[in-house]
């Protein structure tokens, strides 16, 4: 998602200051993202999921 903010400042003695801040949407993609969404952590590391899936496929 991208777009854009319109903001409102008010000057005060310690500088200026955000007042609003409101968002614009300008596009939003909702297509799924491609790749496996599935990650698998072994505590020994991820070195060892790697090879222990290597040893799987043969």
């Amino acid at each position: 998602m991208y777009g854009l903010f319109h903001d409102r400042y008010q000057r005060t003695p310690d500088g200026w200051k955000f007042t609003e801040r409101v968002l614009e949407p300008k596009y939003l993609d909702t297509t799924a993202l491609t790749g496996s969404p599935h990650v698998t952590w072994d505590s020994a590391g991820p070195e060892a999921v790697i090879a222990s899936s290597v040893e799987e496929a043969r």
